[in-house]
């Protein structure tokens, strides 16, 4: 009651002690920041296994199981989920909130690094990292043509759209999805083959040894120093048919003698759908 009674009694000291805080909240309202994207650090750490060839089955009970009893025992886990694919695993570990998830992902990170020598030989290393769920795309753009073919579509997406939407401000990542990429494809003919006593790897080595962009020095004149570089590799079809190396007992041949070239596409081998 005593203080009710002072601010009651001196009007003009009680109307400067609240004018003060008036005036204390609108500076701090001014220079309160506010973030509309702020940044989050979600509490989520991935670990993905690629095994060529493999089966869901074999990936689940030689990979994923191994990886899920080696972690468990981490502190502060609230949930451990997997996916199992054809040739690859992935698992989630969620962690209680407010944990420092880098320390988290190297505590990950060191547990599988004690059942690496576990695995298949054939597995790759497994890749742990920090999954971010905002990294994943907020806006798909479908290209379709009347006019243009799927390998045309491709490569204006690849090479001219990409680069643009890029540009956009705010824009972390654009991915191209679907179509058809070019591709110089070589058809080996066996019959050919046989007759000049070669082999699929005398091919492969042929196109693999021409087809290299490599350093070979500089030239150095007086104050001048030129570098030189053999340019090996293919640019066109004729180009790659026309590629020349020994055959046993038969001299030098052409790769167009043992095998058809065409400017074609690789192979598909994942789909992407729109609208159905």
């Amino acid at each position: 009651m005593g203080l009710i009674r002072t601010f009651v009694q001196r009007p003009v000291t009680t109307a400067m002690m609240v004018l003060v805080f008036v005036v204390l909240g609108f500076v701090s309202y001014n220079r309160m920041v506010i973030d509309l994207f702020p940044e989050l650090d979600f509490p989520l750490v991935q670990i993905v296994v690629v095994y060529p060839g493999a089966g869901p089955e074999e990936i689940e009970s030689q990979i994923t199981k191994k990886i899920e009893d080696e972690i468990s025992n981490i502190a502060d886990i609230k949930d451990i989920f997997s996916e199992i694919n054809e040739g690859f695993g992935w698992t989630i570990v969620e962690f209680n909130l407010g944990v420092d998830v880098d320390i988290k992902a190297l505590d990950v990170k060191d547990k599988v690094e004690q059942i690496k020598r576990q695995l298949p030989e054939a597995a790759e290393d497994p890749l742990v990292m920090k999954f971010d769920p905002l990294s994943f795309p907020v806006i798909k753009v479908a290209l379709m043509s009347d006019t243009l073919s799927g390998l045309e579509l491709h490569e204006l997406a690849d090479k001219k759209l990409k680069e643009q939407f890029g540009q956009v401000p705010g824009v972390a990542k654009v991915e191209v999805l679907g179509g058809t990429r070019r591709q110089i494809n070589v058809w080996a003919r066996l019959d050919k083959m046989a007759q000049y006593g070669l082999s699929v790897m005398d091919l492969l080595s042929a196109v693999g040894q021409e087809s290299l962009d490599i350093p070979a020095g500089d030239i150095r004149q007086k104050s001048r120093e030129i570098g030189v570089r053999f340019k090996g590799e293919a640019r066109t079809v004729e180009e790659v048919a026309n590629i020349t190396f020994n055959a046993p007992f038969h001299g030098v041949i052409r790769l167009a003698d043992v095998a058809r070239v065409e400017d074609g596409s690789e192979e598909a081998e994942s789909l992407v759908r729109y609208d159905g």
